[in-house]
């Protein structure tokens, strides 16, 4: 066959019926979703540029009996009877909200707040509105705590804050017009912190699905004293946040719970990625047993050589049966239980209930597929093939047109000016900017004015051939304000001031008019920026 090469990937594919359903799930839903699956398999199918699929046919159940299967459970806790800690946080949050005449557009502590937010300070940043954009920082700093409350501990929510004003009291100065906004949300916080210390250290309000995690935990190490297990989690931050716990929890350690966490190495803003080197040496610790507990988010899921495990725990976190069944192919050893933990003010144990469905649904779907005949089969694959090979090349002329009127529009890289999104002041220029390995973006002008913030070097994350070569010295921050702009970087033996785009405000001058722009990643920005090249780098290291 032909015209498998151009055709869409598998994700692409089955992306028309695994979104995640918001709402409760409708009368006909399955329905609608069994015959989408079938109309999926055939494109799966060509896609593989697949004659046929086989699967175990005959000696089902001899299979079976050697398949070890874990046994699935769920543990649902009770939904907190008082939240005080989150309505002290909220009450503050409303303040803040008043102080800025701004309504309330969408709940506090959710996904749908997260956006808003984003959305006003961006708004703010462009209209060099230094009142409503420091308040939406801050408001956006309250809502992830509140979104740590709660599905961490409080204490994990109270460390975000503490952490953030420590920062805002270093960084407080006079003569910008917002020592007045910053006096407000510093007073604010100082007068209810002793409260929101004193509640996060009263278990009466603590999360009680934390409960039902170390339960879940104890049982097992209890039943095998040798048993190893993972526990999947969203995020790099609760990934760390219940490695801490586990290790500050007495009951567990009564246990020998020895745990580590397991993250990607994707880029991350504010949590520290892990390098390929560190995985692999994590992944050995738990083979041997030096570990018997990971805290992972979802690169454990597939990909990794990981050691058969006991248990597999969820915590709070479902998401497509794709993923469903990665993770619970982890526990197989004899005996082992796939177990989820979650609130019963979650949808979480309904969507799993409906992964089991598309599961078994798909199962069935297969068998449909195998039961054409083998002429009708292939002409299905054939048409399907074909089809996708003509809207491949619409869609790359669509793009190649795209590419040519994107030309047209560059703008000079001198007409555009740098400002710190914060306060405004000017950074640099457009031409200063240089692209080193593709992807990091250097400013190379010698006149650039930063100050910087002391850290422990840590190496960048990203190409591990460029490792040696691409170092990380530190933050560097606006000179006026303090926002952090980027990190200082040694690059081939020199340091150079590397920048994040999303931390500035782009001043674009357009004939006699001045536009401004906020990117969130330099693919963006309205001017082609240079590689770096070894000459500027020579000439740099001469001067």
């Amino acid at each position: 066959m032909r015209g498998y090469a151009v055709m869409p990937t598998f994700r692409e594919i089955l992306s028309s019926y695994l979104k995640e359903e918001e709402e409760e799930i409708q009368p006909g839903y399955f329905g609608s979703l069994r015959f989408e699956t079938q109309r999926c398999c055939p494109k799966i199918c060509a896609n593989l540029d697949a004659n046929e699929i086989k699967t175990v046919q005959n000696s089902i159940e001899d299979l079976e009996r050697h398949t070890k299967e874990p046994k699935c459970s769920s543990h649902i806790a009770e939904e907190r009877t008082e939240d005080r800690f989150g309505g002290i946080l909220k009450e503050m949050m409303t303040e803040i909200h008043n102080y800025i005449a701004e309504d309330v557009k969408h709940k506090f502590g959710t996904q749908p707040y997260e956006e808003w937010i984003v959305s006003l300070e961006r708004k703010a940043a462009l209209n060099k509105d230094c009142k409503r954009h420091v308040c939406a920082v801050h408001l956006r700093k309250y809502n992830d705590a509140l979104l740590t409350n709660y599905k961490l501990r409080m204490a994990d929510a109270l460390t975000i804050l503490l952490d953030f004003y420590d920062e805002e009291y270093s960084n407080f100065s006079n003569g910008d017009g917002k020592d007045t906004v910053q006096k407000f949300l510093i007073d604010l916080f100082d007068g209810h912190k002793d409260d929101l210390e004193k509640v996060a250290s009263d278990p009466r309000f603590e999360n009680s699905c934390l409960n039902k995690l170390q339960q879940a935990i104890v049982d097992n190490f209890a039943k095998n004293t040798s048993s190893q297990g993972i526990v999947f989690t969203q995020t790099r931050k609760s990934a760390f946040a219940l490695g801490e716990w586990i290790g500050q929890n007495e009951d567990l350690q009564s246990h020998k719970v020895k745990a580590h966490y397991l993250v990607g190495s994707g880029n991350g803003k504010n949590h520290k990625q892990m390098t390929a080197n560190e995985q692999k040496e994590v992944i050995e610790k738990f083979r041997i047993g030096t570990i018997n507990l990971l805290i992972s988010t979802s690169v454990g899921e597939e990909g990794l050589d990981l050691k058969a495990c006991n248990f597999v725990i969820c915590y709070r976190m479902v998401t497509n049966e794709i993923a469903m069944v990665q993770k619970r192919g982890r526990a197989r050893a004899d005996g082992s239980s796939y177990i989820l933990v979650a609130c019963e003010d979650e949808d979480i144990s309904d969507r799993e209930t409906t992964n089991i469905y598309r599961e078994n649904m798909m199962a069935k779907a297969i068998k449909q597929v195998q039961l054409l005949p083998p002429e009708e089969y292939l002409k299905q694959i054939h048409a399907i093939q074909e089809e996708s090979i003509c809207q491949r090349k619409l869609l790359k002329n669509s793009k190649r047109k795209k590419t040519v009127k994107h030309k047209d529009q560059t703008i000079p890289p001198q007409d555009v000016v740098f400002l710190c999104r914060n306060c405004h002041s000017k950074s640099c220029h457009g031409s200063d900017i240089r692209v080193a390995e593709g992807m990091h973006h250097m400013n190379i002008n010698e006149d650039f004015q930063f100050v910087r913030k002391p850290t422990r070097q840590q190496t960048v994350q990203g190409n591990q051939d460029y490792d040696e070569e691409c170092k990380n010295g530190g933050p560097i921050c606006c000179p006026k304000c303090r926002t952090v702009w980027g990190s200082q970087m040694f690059y081939k033996g020199m340091e150079l001031p590397c920048l994040s785009v999303e931390s500035f405000v782009l001043e674009i001058k357009v004939g006699s008019d001045v536009k401004t722009k906020v990117c969130s990643k330099w693919t963006e920005i309205p001017f082609i920026v240079p590689a770096l090249s070894l000459l500027e780098l020579l000439k740099r290291r001469q001067n």
